[in-house]
């Protein structure tokens, strides 16, 4: 393994070097069940409050309901027009399929939601490994279905982060096997769409947040029931999926120091080859899911960039 001992990159802002320099050490997380739960308590003890703190100082608002009997947290921007109520963007919050709620994804949902103008629904999907695979993928198409059926393809949007990714990346191709439309437009932000841990950045350890040693291995294990059979499934493994024109326009984010950067690799040159307008940003510097720390200039102009790109086809 690479050391992340590496130099601070001296091309990106002073807030992203403090990040890297500020990041504590990794920690491997055991494939247990009391682990996860510790994992899953300790980051919502750290991300929780800041993340509610973010969203209220700008002015956005959230609540609990029900789609086909699925939670989902709609966040609603602020000075919300009703004229909006036929769009949506159906978001998919990350955490290894193991953690993570969208409360603590606010600080994505919440500007999304303030420069669309538009409600996002974040599904509380079901976490491993209580509810394995294909338990999300299952639930989240109940959603989609809904939300496609009743908003239409044009009005309806879909994006998610790391494991969120792969959760909306799944819930497309489960809706293409049913023949139905699909949305305006996704974006997908560091996506982990290779649960195998195939890809080359797997391998080299850069990322000051993350890795597979870290996480991966135990998250996937978790996800699958730690069945390797269902390593390639392409609805636990996007990335084994096929592709074609029809797949809505797509923006995917990373970072020269994501672990995930070669999934996003993979994943735009697959899709680019088999005719999806696909659109690959990859910032210098920078770690996962990035736009998930409002403090750091990068991650809220990435932000800006994504909501621009997904209004343009919303409204196209």
């Amino acid at each position: 393994m690479v050391s992340t001992n590496l130099p601070l990159p001296p091309t990106i802002s002073k807030e992203a070097q403090a990040f890297i320099e500020q990041a504590p050490e990794k920690q491997q997380l055991p494939f247990h069940p009391d682990a996860i739960a510790a994992a899953r308590q300790f980051n919502q003890d750290n991300w929780l409050p800041e993340a509610i703190a973010y969203a209220k100082s700008i002015g956005v608002t959230w609540t609990e309901i029900y789609v086909e009997g699925q939670p989902v947290l709609e966040v609603t921007p602020p000075f919300y027009n009703n004229k909006n109520d036929g769009k949506a963007l159906l978001y998919f919050y990350g955490g290894g399929h193991i953690a993570g709620s969208p409360e603590e994804d606010l600080t994505i949902t919440g500007p999304l939601a303030k420069q669309l103008g538009i409600k996002v629904f974040a599904h509380r999907y079901p976490l491993s490994p209580e509810n394995p695979f294909p338990a999300a993928v299952d639930t989240a198409n109940k959603v989609y279905t809904h939300l496609i059926s009743s908003l239409g393809p044009k009005n309806l949007l879909v994006a998610g982060e790391s494991a969120g990714g792969n959760l909306a990346l799944a819930t497309l191709l489960k809706a293409r096997e049913q023949n139905l439309p699909m949305p305006a437009a996704a974006a997908l932000l560091s996506p982990w769409v290779d649960v195998g841990g195939n890809s080359d950045s797997h391998a080299v350890d850069i990322d000051p947040t993350l890795s597979m040693d870290s996480i991966g291995n135990t998250a996937a294990r978790a996800y699958l029931s730690d069945d390797d059979s269902k390593l390639k499934d392409p609805l636990a493994s996007p990335i084994y999926a096929d592709y074609d024109s029809t797949f809505p326009s797509t923006l995917i984010t990373t970072g020269t120091r994501d672990f995930l950067l070669g999934d996003s690799a993979r994943l735009s040159t697959k899709m680019r080859l088999s005719g999806v307008d696909v659109q690959l940003n990859v910032w210098e510097g920078l770690w996962h899911v990035f736009e998930f720390y409002p403090q750091v200039p990068e991650a809220r102009q990435s932000l800006q960039e994504i909501g621009t790109f997904l209004a343009k086809h919303l409204n196209a």
